[in-house]
């Protein structure tokens, strides 16, 4: 009820802020606008990306090291044929050159964006030109092949490299 000396604009009640059209209308997209940037910002450090080096000095001066392993596969004249076998589950590499020296070989798997996703695999000497070993669990898709071979003091010694799309085939030749 009104009295005589109030107004009918004093005489209504007003009602609290949270429940005025124009504060949400204000403060509606920027408390929207914080919840999405959180998120985000919660989505990038959980998927950080694995392509960025904080030492790419010391990765930049290995590079060179990769290419000298690169060029002494070339001189040696190593090749290799690279094959999955998903029924047997085995994974199979020819190789054709001056191996003499090679007392293991290693095949690095590398995603290409994922470093989880990686495989090292040992392969085990079948004959002089035949290695054998099981094929890892997590391939599928395509995948970049560093094929190593190691001396006797586990140092590299040659190294070849390329490309193995498991879409589109299951073998890959490596020069």
């Amino acid at each position: 009820m009104s009295t005589a000396n109030e107004s009918p604009i004093q005489a209504q009640k007003i009602a609290p802020w949270y429940r005025q059209f124009w504060a949400w209308f204000v403060f509606g997209p920027l408390i929207v606008t914080v919840i999405v940037c959180l998120v985000f910002v919660g989505i990038a450090v959980v998927n950080r990306d694995d392509l960025v080096n904080d030492d790419y000095y010391n990765v930049g001066r290995a590079i060179n090291k990769d290419f000298d392993e690169e060029h002494r596969a070339k001189e040696l004249g190593i090749a290799a044929h690279i094959e999955l076998h998903p029924a047997q589950k085995i994974l199979t590499l020819n190789l054709q050159g001056k191996t003499a020296a090679t007392q293991r070989v290693v095949v690095d798997f590398l995603h290409p964006f994922r470093e989880a996703l990686d495989a090292h695999v040992e392969m085990q000497e079948q004959s002089s030109a035949l290695w054998q070993a099981p094929i890892p669990e997590k391939l599928q898709r395509r995948w970049y092949l560093h094929v190593s071979g190691l001396g006797a003091d586990g140092k590299i010694i040659w190294r070849l490299n390329g490309e193995l799309d498991l879409r589109s085939s299951l073998s890959a030749d490596l020069q």
